[in-house]
């Protein structure tokens, strides 16, 4: 199946006119990623969003002391690098194929140019960006629950 055919079965884009959809796909390009491959790297300036047509691809973020934290697991069908949009141009973490996968990439200029024609299309994307900036809280806020139980039990013994 092609790739234009893929993107049309994804739900972002199943409300598209076909006259803004086949401009929005005439100004991207599908790739062909290997497993372990890097689509981009945390602090890459971001031209493209990518949306996973196949396969599956992992967000990490590396910290100052080389630790990797993984902050999503993409599966096909969903959209990634999409934060370009929204905050600066600049990828907060790194993307690497986890297994071989196949993706669209999409510029960042013309997504943009279509959200601002296309309201209910950019309602539904505002929603996904929503959902991830919750998932991402509770991330957070687990991780720090952690920390603060592993500071616990270590400074038991000493009390």
């Amino acid at each position: 199946m092609d790739s234009i055919t893929l993107l049309k079965k994804i739900d972002l884009f199943t409300g598209l006119p076909d006259d803004d959809f086949g401009l929005l796909t005439s100004r991207g390009f599908a790739r062909e990623i290997a497993a372990k491959e890097t689509v981009f790297h945390q602090g890459d300036r971001g031209s493209y969003i990518y949306v996973l047509l196949s396969g599956m691809v992992k967000a990490a973020r590396t910290a100052f002391d080389g630790t990797e934290t993984t902050v999503k697991i993409f599966h096909p069908g969903e959209m990634f690098g999409e934060v370009i949009l929204f905050n600066s141009d600049i990828y907060p973490a790194s993307a690497v194929a986890i297994l071989d996968s196949h993706v669209f990439a999409i510029q960042r200029d013309s997504f943009s140019t279509m959200l601002a024609r296309i309201s209910a299309w950019s309602a539904d994307l505002s929603g996904i960006s929503g959902a991830r900036c919750a998932q991402a809280a509770s991330r957070r806020l687990s991780m720090a629950c952690r920390a603060r139980r592993s500071t616990a039990r270590s400074l038991l013994p000493l009390a």
